[in-house]
């Protein structure tokens, strides 16, 4: 007997491949402490290369100060804890204050602007302070409870977190008077900076799939038999 198919209705595994996608798997809170940070003296004439830096306040401090723009900090979040396909969206950090060594810290105006990925730490530099980028910017709120600090909303900065460090310097548009703000660096012993990030994670791609797709239908029998009809064994 002779035969050339099964007829219509066969279904084969084809491998059609579905291109790769990625799925957002929500948002989640991460803390994460600081990589690096620096203070520098700022003035009209900065000191030649090499010259030491001139720190009279204690270890372990930062320092900003205004109505003029004579002391600026800089710092940089360690995310090295962060997977890698997380996005920063948002958060706050938190900078403890030296009460002690800050003079009417309640009347700072501190912007917040970007500054270098990784500054050198350097306290108390007399040479010339690292730039930074007010384009994007927000202003420190003081917080008097439970202790005092300045928090900084992060949601402006959202992803250039992952390729900028943060400047402080006293906001050149308020004609405040002189106040002065030392704040806990990361390496002190009572408090130090901490951020809490938003972060939206991004799920891997996922891998190929087959999918399943019929044939085209096959003619029938020769003979009539039919697709449903037993097939006749080879030899019959």
């Amino acid at each position: 007997m002779t035969w050339r198919g099964l007829g219509a209705g066969v279904m084969v595994v084809s491998l059609l491949g579905v291109m790769p996608w990625t799925a957002s798997v929500g948002s989640r809170d991460a803390s994460v402490p600081l990589l690096a940070e620096a203070w520098y003296h700022v003035s009209a004439a900065a000191a030649p290369p090499g010259t030491p830096p001139v720190n009279p306040f204690p270890a372990d401090t930062l320092q900003v100060q205004g109505g003029v723009d004579e002391q600026r900090t800089y710092l940089a979040l360690d995310l090295s804890s962060l997977p890698l396909d997380a996005e920063v969206t948002g958060g706050t950090l938190r900078l403890p204050l030296d009460n002690a060594n800050s003079v009417r810290a309640d009347a700072a105006k501190i912007k917040v602007c970007l500054g270098p990925l990784a500054p050198s730490e350097v306290y108390g530099g007399v040479t010339a302070a690292p730039p930074f980028d007010c384009s994007v910017a927000v202003n420190a709120v003081y917080a008097a409870d439970p202790a005092p600090a300045l928090i900084v909303d992060l949601q402006v900065f959202g992803r250039r977190l992952g390729q900028s460090g943060l400047a402080l310097l006293a906001d050149p548009t308020d004609p405040a008077p002189v106040w002065h703000v030392a704040l806990l660096g990361r390496l002190n012993a009572t408090d130090h900076p901490k951020a809490v990030l938003r972060t939206t994670l991004q799920g891997a791609p996922v891998a190929e799939v087959p999918s399943v797709a019929p044939t085209d239908p096959l003619p029938p029998f020769e003979d009539g038999v039919s697709a449903g009809d037993t097939v006749p064994s080879i030899g019959a």
